[in-house]
């Protein structure tokens, strides 16, 4: 039975990662030599999926991977800086000594009802217990545990630091600590350009220029559909010599969406029994997208300001080259510059748009498809 063979929306592995050799040789490298590095892109872009292939494949490392997106507090720091590493251990055999280097904070082990697997949750929940100097000290506890198991530290959407009121004060503490801990190796990575680099390259920060700095753009075409081909023929079907062109059209830069366009090209052409999938399929692939993400991007539609979804409609429509210019605007009914602006930071915060080399993008490349037909 054909299986559909493509992954998007995961931490991919094996067949289902698209490699990146030049790149991975770098990461390799620094994960090796105790560099710490700062590596951002867009998301969907394939930032965590790289990062952590690399590093499980080190030798004799064992990997503690913390996903801060949507941090809000210090309490929310340490619990996912302990729970990281929580069950990093209970992976790797050294549970009883992490539990008990975590012992302040109370650490408990409970069982998921569902698949049975281990979850791990801190008992201390006092607001007041945690403050900047508490996840200077979980850093510092990684720092010991790191002596006896060699660990290598992925800190995935860092950025989100900047969500906390405190966080002047807490990158303070954490770049305090990390400087002097030489023998473990830190990856920072973030889907947010403009604050990973306010944070690594703004001299007014604690982290500025205490780490690599890797800009993570798109896969290059060739390399990319070698990939997809590949994959498309090793399911059984083939695809087809206009099915590039008609994809490329699209404009669309993630790895993760392009896989999640295919995904639905493949199941299309799998109900229809066909062998070979062409570009005939890319529009109804496009369709099925919408069935199935209609719902949020009515959500979004809906709770913006009029403003707002009058200029996500003109970048849909016409472009992002320059939303100031007289055409836009009028093209889009805005009426003023700073009525654009505001917009933009309204929407950069919801994370619906980002800017990339001083040109405002809408995130979503399905999103911009369905906005310009509204």
């Amino acid at each position: 039975m054909k299986t559909n063979p493509f992954s998007y929306g995961v931490i991919v592995t094996g067949e289902d990662y698209c490699p990146r050799t030049s790149l991975e040789k770098t990461v390799r490298s620094n994960f090796l030599s105790g560099q710490n590095m700062a590596l951002h892109g867009e998301r969907r872009i394939g930032k965590t999926s790289l990062i952590t292939n690399v590093a499980k494949k080190l030798p004799k490392k064992r990997l503690v991977y913390v996903d801060f997106l949507f941090v809000n507090n210090p309490m929310d720091v340490v619990e996912r800086i302990a729970q990281a590493v929580l069950e990093t251990a209970n992976a790797s055999g050294f549970l009883k000594t992490a539990m008990s280097a975590f012992s302040s904070l109370r650490p408990t082990m409970s069982f998921d009802p569902f698949n049975g697997a281990p979850t791990f949750s801190l008992t201390n929940t006092s607001d007041s217990h945690y403050t900047p100097k508490t996840i200077e000290e979980a850093l510092q506890t990684i720092y010991s545990l790191n002596e006896k198991q060699n660990l290598v530290v992925i800190f995935d959407e860092f950025q989100d630091i900047l969500r906390i009121p405190q966080s002047p004060e807490i990158l303070a503490k954490m770049r305090s600590r990390i400087q002097f801990q030489s023998k473990l190796s830190y990856a920072f990575t973030g889907s947010h350009r403009s604050k990973m680099e306010q944070i690594f390259s703004n001299p007014d920060n604690p982290f500025y220029k205490s780490a690599m700095t890797i800009a993570m753009d798109p896969i290059s075409g060739d390399d990319l559909w070698a990939f997809l081909t590949e994959k498309f023929k090793k399911s059984g079907i083939r695809a087809a010599s206009d099915l590039r062109p008609a994809i490329e059209e699209l404009k669309i830069e993630a790895t993760g969406d392009i896989q999640q366009l295919c995904k639905m090209i493949w199941d299309i052409a799998a109900e229809r029994n066909l062998k070979k999938a062409d570009n005939s399929l890319v529009s109804p692939a496009i369709e099925a997208v919408f069935g199935i993400e209609k719902s949020g991007y009515d959500d979004i539609a809906s709770s913006i300001s009029p403003s707002q979804l009058k200029l996500l409609k003109g970048m849909a429509k016409m472009g992002t080259g320059n939303i100031y210019s007289n055409e836009f605007r009028e093209g889009s009914s805005l009426i003023s510059s700073s009525t654009i602006t505001s917009a933009c930071k309204g929407l950069e915060q919801r994370r619906v748009i980002y800017k990339k080399r001083n040109v405002w993008k809408i995130d979503s490349p399905f999103f911009r498809l369905w906005l310009s037909r509204i």
